[in-house]
């Protein structure tokens, strides 16, 4: 968006469209504001995945074959409690973004993937 200028915070929760994404996006903005950086992080990582189930989901309404295989399969993957299949559908699911479904450009993807890495920091500290 370019020319756009800085947005507060809260209004760019108002700017998502998928109710689950925006409850975990104003979760990670309430986190923020108190000072709980590493569960803000948490909690945008959930938010971008259930944005792109979303967004999987609206392409399926279109008739997008491979978006209606891939909500199939993270489906069967929730419905059988499989963490290990989850796991490997959350570690795609950038790659699927950008480059099946051109949803992400190159430098979002980048910046995304930092996001992943930094979840995963936050969540599984060592």
């Amino acid at each position: 968006m370019l020319g756009e200028h800085l947005i507060d915070l809260d209004e760019l929760v108002l700017r998502c469209r998928d109710d689950q994404a925006r409850q975990y996006i104003a979760e990670a903005v309430a986190c923020y504001k108190v000072g709980a950086f590493r569960s803000s992080i948490v909690a945008t990582w959930i938010a971008v995945i259930f944005d792109f189930i979303y967004k999987l989901r609206e392409l399926d309404l279109t008739g997008d074959t491979n978006a209606k295989q891939k909500l199939e399969e993270f489906e069967r993957i929730r419905g059988n409690n499989d963490v290990n299949g989850s796991l490997n559908f959350e570690k795609k699911i950038l790659d699927l973004a950008k480059d099946e479904f051109q949803l992400l450009s190159p430098l979002e993807h980048a910046d995304l993937s930092r996001l992943l890495t930094d979840r995963n920091r936050c969540a599984h500290p060592c």
